[in-house]
């Protein structure tokens, strides 16, 4: 491990848990966070893949004779001549215990993220799943080009009574449930083709009772309207080192649980008018879905997610960072990354105060670095989340002209 002589700025929280700048955070060659520690038994399971085709006799006896071939090979090849290695950098040789991935949720707990950390460890805990584009995601297939099982569906953390203690959740909340958003002309364009099908003189529907009570169902069949809640980990710190945000305080709870998620809005009860003409709506539906995942938007490098040890996250970003760059003088790419909002962070792991101390270190964590423990251990699970529901009587219904 080989660390700078030169000191650079970071952001930490501060007493009032707002972002502050601070002075001297040395950037660390050579340590890398720990995937050694075995994944938690797996609580959530998918079908595995079949196993796969016997080996022929044949095929083995040719890997035999091909290795024999490389053995005769290395003996018999003369040596050739190599130039002699150049003299290794005197460097002082620090060791420290391995920060694992697995320890995040730890840390999410420690900065007052209990319900973050709740989500993390049901990922690390299921089955390999995820989905390898876009696309795949959207429609929830997995990496063997199936459905998301239902071991996938998540139902029971996130409640609505716990997002909506959040202002901004309850802005978009409160957003949603208003008559101009429930009554634009596109969403009663989709309320109209999704009751049509159902529609006959003089009928009462009720469609979570029709979709057997599911919220995944009732989502696919009914949902006609949403409201955002923008605020990822990574927008956040966007945000933060802004000029202009940087005192609003940490990424909280909401922001490691839910990130950038949406309110939607399904018919409760749907009443059709006497010649079935008109659909009256009294009620809807709300709730939140979300995809837990770590992947990246295609041909996007992934998303930075700050610098974490067992303790808690610190920034360190592009503007900090840019006397680093001289450092042995090491290419742009050794010391900093860019992010998906085209701003650069520190790569490597840093140290605050002593880095010969486990508290001092913290490591980059990146979309990506999930992704890579995901295949390395052949475990973890990008899971789809829905919160519990609230049925909302409307003063006014909405009506549908079919």
């Amino acid at each position: 491990m080989e660390v700078s002589d030169f000191e650079i700025p970071y952001y930490s929280s501060d007493v009032l848990r707002r972002w502050k700048r601070r002075e001297g955070c040395k950037v660390i060659a050579g340590l890398d966070i720990s995937f050694l520690r075995s994944p938690p038994d797996c609580k959530f399971h998918v079908t595995p893949p079949p196993p796969s085709p016997p080996v022929e006799k044949a095929d083995r006896a040719i890997e035999f004779l091909d290795g024999l071939q490389k053995v005769h090979d290395f003996f018999t090849e003369p040596p050739k001549e190599r130039a002699p290695a150049p003299p290794k950098p005197q460097v002082e040789q620090i060791r420290i215990p391995p920060f694992d991935l697995q320890e995040i949720p730890g840390a999410m707990r420690a900065v007052n993220m209990p319900i973050a950390a709740k989500l993390m460890e049901r990922w690390f805990a299921g089955a390999i799943n995820y989905s390898p584009t876009d696309a795949d995601e959207d429609k929830l297939i997995n990496q063997d080009g199936k459905p998301y099982p239902p071991s996938m569906y998540e139902m029971s953390i996130i409640k609505l009574e716990w997002v909506l203690k959040f202002v901004r959740a309850r802005k978009a909340y409160e957003q949603l449930l208003s008559r101009d958003t429930l009554t634009r002309p596109r969403a009663l364009d989709v309320l109209r083709n999704k009751l049509e099908p159902y529609r006959k003189p003089d009928r009462q529907m009720f469609p979570l009772v029709a979709c057997d009570n599911s919220l995944p169902v009732l989502h696919k069949h009914f949902q006609f309207q949403y409201s955002s809640v923008e605020s990822s980990m990574s927008q956040k710190i966007a945000q933060y080192l802004h000029q202009d945000y940087v005192n609003r305080g940490l990424p909280d709870d909401l922001t490691g649980a839910l990130g950038s998620f949406n309110f939607y809005a399904a018919p409760g009860h749907v009443e059709y008018s006497w010649d079935g003409s008109h659909a009256y709506i009294h009620d809807v539906v709300v709730y939140i879905k979300d995809n837990y995942t770590f992947g990246d938007k295609t041909g996007e490098v992934s998303q930075y997610l700050g610098h974490w040890n067992h303790g808690g996250v610190i920034i360190v970003p592009y503007d900090a960072a840019l006397s680093a760059l001289d450092w042995h003088a090491r290419p742009v790419g050794d010391i900093l990354a860019l992010d998906g909002n085209h701003k650069l962070y520190v790569e490597l792991p840093v140290a605050v105060g002593d880095p010969r101390k486990r508290d001092s270190v913290f490591y980059p964590i990146y979309n990506s670095t999930y992704r890579k423990w995901q295949i390395a251990h052949k475990h973890g699970g990008d899971f789809v989340i829905f919160s519990d529901y609230e049925t909302i009587d409307l003063k006014t219904p909405i009506m549908v002209k079919f």
